[in-house]
């Protein structure tokens, strides 16, 4: 009998311990997440990364992410100013921008503040709201 016992309680003590310690909130807030952008500061100039030389799918999100930045464009006067960087053709400008904004898919568009900080990332799949938001002064 003594051995039943001690199963059932190696069996349920862990579940108590997971329901009960799961739900116990922490007085301590959470860290951010490593890859979150603060917002330190307005965004004063974007940069859009992209790889000329990527396979085919990676290809066509660049040139719809051109499409979504023109539209975005067309008819503005007052822009932020972008660069465009053909990590393809610059490894080094990759690495750089990669230890500033964690990303993983391409293209990335990055806006900055004053300081060099990035405030905004948009990856892969880029939408006009977003772009605007980087591209565009708010009022």
């Amino acid at each position: 009998m003594n051995y039943q016992r001690a199963l059932s309680l190696f069996l349920i003590l862990p579940i108590l311990l997971f329901v009960f310690g799961c739900n116990k909130s922490s007085s301590v807030p959470a860290a951010a997440a490593p890859n979150s952008i603060k917002a330190t500061g307005p965004i004063v100039r974007a940069v859009l990364l992209f790889n000329s030389e990527a396979c085919p799918c990676e290809r066509t999100r660049n040139e719809e992410a051109e499409g979504v930045i023109a539209n975005v464009l067309s008819g503005q006067t007052d822009v932020r100013p972008l660069e465009r960087v053909d990590v393809a053709k610059s490894p080094s400008e990759l690495e750089r921008y990669q230890a500033l904004a964690k990303f993983s898919v391409m293209p990335v568009l990055l806006g900055f503040d004053g300081q060099g900080r990035v405030v905004n990332k948009i990856e892969g799949f880029l939408k006009e709201p977003q772009v605007e938001s980087i591209l565009l002064p708010t009022l």
